[in-house]
C-alpha cells in the first residue's frame, strides 16, 4: 500500500490510556453514525450481532459473549492516501483516519473540504474503548474509483508487537448488506460489553437517530436502519427503520 506508516498513538503509554476514555457501547455507535452522516451517506445500516465462540485470528483465544457491531454506509469513503498539512507527507488513508496522532490534513468529501486528524478522536476513541484489550476493530472502505476494498485493523496485542503501527491491507468485509458496493464499514468486536441485550440497544439507537437526524431524514433521501442478528445469520435479521421522532 502507498503512503507512510502511521502509529495509532505517538507513544506506548498513551495506548493503554486510550482504552480507558470511558466511552460506552451506545455512545460509541452514535459516534460512528455521526461519521457516516459527515461522509455524506444516503444509506446507513447499523448491525448488532450477538456471538459466541469467536476466535481471535492472531492469538487463537476463543471468546464468548461478544457483541459485534457493524456500521455500514454508502458515503464518500476514505482516500487511499492523505497528505499531512504543513509537511506534505502522504500517509495511507485508513491508518491516518484511525490514528490518534496530532496530525491534521484536508481532503475533499462530497465536494467539500474537510479537516481530519487534529483532535478528531471520535473514531479512534470509539474503536479503542469498545474493542479494548480483548476485542478488535476493523475498517473497510471503497471509493468509487477504487477497484477493491481496503482495510485497517485495531488489535491491541498486535499494536504492542508492532510499535503501535497501523497497517492498511486489501480485503473485503465479511458482511456486506444488499445495495452497498462502496462506502465505509466499521466492525467492532466488544467482549463482555456493558450492554448485552440487543433489542433495547436497537430501540435506543432508533430513538436517538430519529431525533438527532430528524431534519436530515425529512429534507433528504437519507435512510438509517438498525438491524439485530444472531451469530451472523442474515436470514434471521430484524430490521428497524429510523423514522422522524419529535425531541420534545
Amino acid at each position: 500500500m502507498s503512503g507512510a506508516p502511521v502509529p495509532f498513538v505517538e507513544y506506548v503509554g498513551f495506548l493503554d490510556a486510550a482504552l480507558e476514555f470511558g466511552l460506552q457501547l451506545e455512545d460509541g455507535v452514535k459516534e460512528l453514525i455521526d461519521n457516516s452522516v459527515d461522509a455524506g451517506a444516503k444509506n446507513i445500516q447499523i448491525i448488532l450481532d450477538k456471538r459466541s465462540n469467536v476466535q481471535d485470528q492472531t492469538t487463537g483465544v476463543v471468546r464468548d459473549d461478544v457483541i459485534r457491531i457493524y456500521v455500514v454506509d454508502d458515503g464518500c469513503g476514505i482516500p487511499a492516501t492523505i497528505e499531512e498539512s504543513g509537511t506534505g507527507i502522504e500517509y495511507a488513508g485508513l491508518p491516518f483516519v484511525l490514528s490518534f496522532g496530532g496530525r491534521s490534513a484536508d481532503f475533499i468529501n462530497a465536494g467539500n473540504q474537510q479537516r481530519i486528524g487534529r483532535f478528531g478522536w471520535g473514531l479512534s476513541a470509539t474503536v479503542a474503548c469498545l474493542a479494548h484489550e480483548t476485542g478488535q476493530g476493523i475498517i473497510w472502505t471503497k471509493q468509487l474509483q477504487d477497484s477493491a476494498w481496503r482495510s485497517c485493523r485495531f488489535h491491541y496485542p498486535t499494536l504492542l508487537q508492532n510499535q503501535q503501527q497501523l497497517s492498511e491491507e486489501p480485503g473485503s468485509p465479511p458482511l456486506l448488506p444488499p445495495d452497498f458496493s462502496t462506502g465505509t464499514i466499521v466492525m467492532i468486536d466488544c467482549v463482555d460489553a456493558d450492554r448485552t441485550r440487543l433489542k433495547p440497544l436497537q430501540q435506543a439507537l432508533v430513538k436517538h437517530a430519529g431525533r438527532t437526524y430528524r431534519h436530515r431524514l425529512n429534507e433528504s433521501d437519507t435512510n438509517i436502519t438498525v438491524t439485530t442478528l444472531s451469530e451472523g445469520k442474515w436470514e434471521n435479521a430484524q430490521h428497524s427503520k429510523v423514522e422522524i421522532s419529535d425531541p420534545l
